[in-house]
């Protein structure tokens, strides 16, 4: 929970502040980077991914939320060739939950770390840092970005234009996250820290994480009752748009008489897939259908065991 409302809290601030923080000049997209990153310097925050996330996102990059995405993800350039904007990656032992900070020049990072407990500016040169780097990697086509604020009046302050993907695009990276995983062998109540084995509802969260960067609770009770607080319920299957969420009751048989005169209110969610329009869901329900796959919904037992659906679009 506190990690959920500190996101929302550094969420919020980086809404609020100016993209570019040198009226009149242009900048690099890599410097945009590393001007953002400074200005929340001793923002409490400890969540270093999340931090590289939502800073590429505001600047209009979208890469994966968690750290081994974000690893994978991006051009490795050695520290030679560093430029500000480049995001730098630390490890002890395991990759996965160690720290990233953003390269801001004169070797030094910005990053958020459990150690500090809030986004901080860190040298290179320390002795922990040389010993457990990782990899750099780097997000842009370093072309020029120049400052829409150039030669306009300045006597009062401008709202930042936003660059978030409109829902149509991030309706798209739901899908195309989603596909990502087409063949992963199921898992019933898999390991929730890893993808290498799926079960319905961690393939939805999954697909959401890379696809969007939210971080879906961990069950389908728990997913949809997520969506009835922060999104939308939709309650027929042909009000569905690609990227929505299914949620179904237990399988009852293969004739839509075997559901005939049963309160969809009153039953339990057992299984959640994603819509991918068309009349097709992207989900995973057994070791024997071969994982990840997907299906027609229209005619099939998928139809009559709709709940309803959700999704994160109010």
């Amino acid at each position: 929970m506190k990690k959920k409302m500190a996101t929302s809290l550094l969420a919020a601030s980086l809404l609020l502040t100016p993209l570019f923080s040198n009226a009149g000049q242009a900048v690099t997209e890599g410097q945009s980077i590393a001007d953002r990153a400074k200005q929340y310097v001793g923002v409490s925050y400890s969540d270093s991914d999340g931090f590289i996330y939502q800073v590429l996102n505001k600047e209009g990059i979208t890469i994966p939320s968690y750290i081994k995405g974000q690893v994978s993800a991006g051009k490795t350039v050695s520290l030679a060739d560093l430029r500000p904007g480049d995001v730098l990656f630390y490890k002890a032992g395991n990759l996965e939950g160690n720290m990233a900070g953003i390269y801001i020049g004169s070797n030094k990072i910005v990053a958020a770390t459990k150690y500090f407990g809030k986004i901080s500016v860190i040298d290179m040169n320390l002795d922990y840092l040389q010993k457990q780097f990782y990899t750099a990697k780097r997000y842009t086509d370093q072309g020029n970005l120049t400052d829409p604020t150039a030669n306009q009046p300045t006597s009062s302050p401008k709202k930042e234009t936003s660059v978030k993907p409109n829902e149509s695009k991030i309706r798209q990276n739901i899908i195309a996250a989603g596909k990502k995983y087409l063949g992963t062998p199921y898992e019933f109540g898999s390991d929730r820290s890893n993808a290498r084995t799926l079960d319905s509802s961690e393939f939805v969260r999954w697909a959401y994480l890379d696809g969007t960067g939210i971080k879906l609770p961990s069950n389908g009770r728990t997913i949809a009752n997520y969506i009835k607080q922060n999104g939308k319920v939709i309650r027929s299957i042909d009000d569905l748009q690609p990227g929505d969420i299914m949620f179904m009751m237990s399988y009852k048989g293969w004739k839509a008489s075997d559901y005939a005169g049963i309160d969809v209110s009153k039953q339990t969610i057992t299984h959640s897939g994603i819509y991918m329009g068309d009349g097709k869901i992207i989900h995973t329900y057994s070791p024997e259908s071969g994982g990840v796959r997907i299906d027609t919904i229209k005619g099939k037992h998928w139809e009559y065991r709709f709940i309803f659906g959700g999704s994160i679009f109010k």
